[in-house]
């Protein structure tokens, strides 16, 4: 008989959307992507950060899958998961190269439109950057950008793929034990 059509093989029929790109952006910074199983996770400090997680994940699951469980991961406090159990969309997520250690091997999405650069860079920031205004003496503050990830080469790629007509100053740095090292 026909093949049963999955909600991610809906959301995928009329090709790349500014939401499947920025999916796949937050599945680059907190996803998990396992056999048969993708798992994005998130949380925070109680209060607002946490509130925050736990929109992102809804929104994320409302895109791939509205039927999705959002719930909080056992033994783990402010700590919040959503499971897509789907065979199709973990191994979409691979053809990307998005499973086991990512980390370090994450490349840019050769697969993406141009015209989507911009939603997937937001969705790796909403799920591993912040933001911050740093105050300078008699200046003007500083704007920074930060993003919490494994590859420079990724970073620095995702740097060269910003709409933005000024300079980008990048560093990097490698986080052990809690302090960094360049």
């Amino acid at each position: 008989g026909p093949r049963k059509v999955t909600k991610f093989s809906k959301s995928i029929a009329g090709g790349w959307s500014r939401e499947l790109a920025w999916a796949l952006g937050v599945v680059y910074g907190d996803g998990h992507v396992r056999t048969g199983e993708v798992q994005v996770s998130g949380g925070g400090k109680p209060g607002k950060d946490l509130e925050e997680g736990i929109q992102l994940l809804d929104r994320w699951r409302q895109v791939i899958d509205p039927e999705a469980r959002l719930g909080v991961r056992k033994g783990r406090i402010n700590s919040y998961d959503v499971f897509v159990y789907s065979a199709e969309f973990a191994e979409w997520c691979r053809s990307f190269e998005l499973e086991g250690n990512k980390a370090r091997s994450l490349r840019w999405p050769e697969a993406l439109p141009a015209e989507f650069d911009v939603d997937f860079i937001r969705g790796v920031m909403d799920a591993d950057g912040w933001l911050k205004i740093k105050p300078r003496k008699n200046r003007s503050p500083h704007f920074v950008v930060g993003l919490s990830m494994g590859s420079r080469e990724f970073v620095h790629t995702l740097v060269s793929k910003l709409p933005v007509s000024f300079p980008i100053q990048v560093k990097t740095y490698v986080v052990r034990n809690g302090g960094p090292y360049d």
